[in-house]
């Protein structure tokens, strides 16, 4: 292999040491890329070198493939394709074994990722972990005491499990994609090479400006954090709504590489499906392209896996192209295209394949747990957590509700200020003496207690027991009676069994003493969307109409108004169609299946148009952009032909 000289003026001053006392070539190139290294590395390579050489320490400085024009690399700024995944590891504290002899000096400070199986506080701190599951944690390499074992510096509680080891891109990515957005360059292109894996835990959403393409033969882009707690109130890790904003400027975007989620999403009620785009309203003309892009490259197989995204995101007419070939995608939100100007957005998909179904592997409604009620609380004593029902809606003032049922009986459970930690919900209170509103001749309100089937109550010396019991829709209870607590959004309407002496006002009850403390036993968390529950002595544990929810999301969900040209698409995932749109509407469907539900164009689907010219266009640039790197060697097992 040949060696680069690099010879420079002045004095380097380092700092960057690790532990044992080696440098940190990483973090000193981090520094110095944009001032001394990389420019002498790409002077020098101009002029006399065919291929790049690698650090003697074990760190990748260049890529391994000529830069060309217009072209940059992520090791230009401070990156290194490393990824190195192990099963069946044996943890103690902070010490991992390795049965196989697997580990080598150059997993010297990088990043740990053991899967799956910490214990998680059940208390939240911030964003770093998901509370009361059993989980992924991550940690720094400090020693490699033997190609069997490793020392990092997070104490696991876990016995075995899978990991992997990773160097962390998340700023070189971040500087890459933001340097072809400068208006000081005419780098358009972020080179990634052939069969690297570049890992990216956090990132940002960068507004695309110029002209952008990510180029690589069989790479792997592992972008974002594992297990990742979204509903911390205090955020430390940067995780965007999605890869690239498109739309402020008239550009073009092409990928070629494959975009990977996370080993897995916890899935809950509000499972993440982060997109790789997200258009802007009232937008600029832009066209993008993705191609040979397989989702589940890394992970495959995996028992814990749980793939979801990424897909093309939002996005709005202004003779928008949108353009995919040669994709594997697993998850929901595939793509949401809407044409509210009158202005056309046109998508074009040859050789794609989605996998939505069933929706329980990315998420659910409802969460089969155990546990016990003891003085209006609920415990939860599986691996569960309560912040599975979390969702975007949860609680506030919308008309949508979240429960448990246990038994035969039904609570409402009043959003985050009812979630105590992950294991214990706050239910409302147990009836009591008081005044409660009349709304109607056999029905009373309340929306501090919790009443149900069963209860008895007395007024003036009658006896009344309720027959049944329901939410009430919120948008008249939204903030009635509320209290202190914002999250109150719906009061419960019980049913009598005999008519009150009033039809509207307050009427003062006893209330007949009930135990309502429960033993452990299995139970229900819910997110009911905007249905109703009525919860009746005669309701089942596990009946359909208490469970029943709306579906957690969609593959795709378009404006009926749109021009949408596909080949040999298999479309496995629920089909949202609306007619909001006003641009033109045009359908081809070659080779096609699972389009159906609401997909229902006004005019006829044909099946014999060729392939529109711009997006035949945008795939041959792609092309010409990575023909210089392209090889003949056979594909990656998984991905797609063409």
């Amino acid at each position: 292999m040949k060696e680069i000289k690099i010879s420079f003026s002045g004095t380097l001053k380092i700092e960057e040491f690790h532990e044992n006392g080696e440098i940190d070539l990483n973090a000193i190139v981090k520094h110095i890329n944009t001032t001394i290294l990389i420019p002498a590395i790409e002077q020098s390579l101009q002029s006399k070198a065919d291929t790049f050489s690698t650090s003697k320490i074990g760190a990748s400085i260049i890529s391994d493939q000529i830069i060309s024009e217009n072209t940059v690399t992520l090791e230009r700024f401070g990156g290194e394709a490393y990824f190195r995944y192990f099963e069946n590891l044996a943890f103690n504290g902070k010490l991992i074994r390795s049965p196989n002899g697997l580990f080598q000096n150059s997993d010297l400070g990088k990043t740990f990722c053991g899967l799956f199986f910490h214990k998680n506080p059940e208390t939240p701190e911030n964003d770093l972990f998901y509370p009361g599951i059993k989980g992924s944690r991550y940690a720094k390499i400090l020693r490699v005491i033997s190609e069997n074992e490793i020392e990092v510096d997070f104490d696991f509680n876990q016995s075995s499990g899978p990991a992997y080891v990773f160097f962390d891109n998340s700023l070189a990515w971040k500087r890459a994609v933001r340097h072809i957005q400068s208006k000081q360059n005419s780098d358009d292109t972020l080179l990634l090479g052939m069969d690297k894996t570049f890992v990216i835990p956090d990132y940002e959403s960068i507004e695309i400006t110029n002209d952008t393409f990510v180029i690589g033969e069989r790479c792997n882009l592992l972008i974002g954090r594992e297990d990742y707690f979204r509903w911390s109130e205090k955020k430390t890790i940067k995780q965007g709504d999605c890869l690239m904003v498109v739309g402020s400027a008239k550009t073009k975007v092409g990928l070629r590489v494959n975009i990977c989620p996370p080993f897995r999403r916890v899935p809950d009620a509000n499972p993440i499906m982060t997109p790789i785009f997200r258009g802007q309203q009232n937008p600029q003309p832009y066209k993008i392209i993705l191609m040979d892009c397989n989702t589940n490259s890394l992970k495959e197989g995996h028992p814990s896996e749980n793939i979801c995204g990424w897909g093309f995101g939002f996005h709005y007419d202004n003779e928008t192209v949108i353009v995919g070939k040669n994709i594997v995608h697993s998850g929901g939100s595939f793509m949401d295209f809407k044409s509210p100007y009158g202005r056309n957005i046109t998508a074009v998909f040859e050789n794609v394949r989605t996998d939505f179904e069933p929706e329980e592997k990315f998420g659910n409604t409802s969460f089969k747990v155990s546990g016990f009620v003891l003085g209006n609380q609920f415990h939860i004593t599986s691996d569960q957590t309560a912040f599975q029902i979390f969702t975007n809606e949860f609680g506030i003032g919308s008309n949508l509700s979240t429960i448990l049922h246990i038994g035969r009986f039904t609570y409402q459970i009043d959003g985050p200020s009812s979630v105590i930690n992950g294991k214990t919900i706050q239910l409302r209170l147990n009836p009591s003496r008081g005044k409660y509103l009349v709304r109607s001749k056999n029905s009373i309100y309340s929306k501090n207690q919790e009443l149900h089937a069963g209860d008895v109550l007395f007024h003036q010396g009658i006896r009344y027991t309720v027959i049944a019991k329901d939410r009430s829709p919120s948008m008249e209870w939204a903030s009635f009676l509320n209290g202190n607590d914002m999250y109150k959004a719906h009061a419960l309407i019980a049913t009598l069994d005999k008519v009150l002496p009033i039809e509207e006002g307050w009427l003062e009850f006893e209330i007949e003493p009930v135990e309502r403390d429960l033993p452990e036993q299995p139970a229900f968390l819910i997110y009911k969307s905007n249905r109703h529950y009525p919860t009746t002595l005669q309701t089942q544990f596990g009946d359909q109409q208490i469970l029943s929810s709306d579906l957690i999301g969609h593959l795709s969900y378009n404006h009926r108004q749109i021009r949408l040209w596909a080949k040999d698409f298999i479309h496995k995932g629920y089909y949202r169609q609306t007619a909001a749109g006003k641009g033109e509407e045009f359908y081809c469907l070659i080779g096609c299946s699972g389009f159906g539900n609401e997909f229902n164009p006004s005019v006829p689907v044909r099946n014999d148009a060729p392939m529109p010219e711009e997006a035949s266009e945008l795939i041959a640039l792609l092309k010409k952009k990575t023909m210089d790197f392209k090889t003949d060697s056979p594909k990656k097992p998984g991905l797609l032909p063409g």
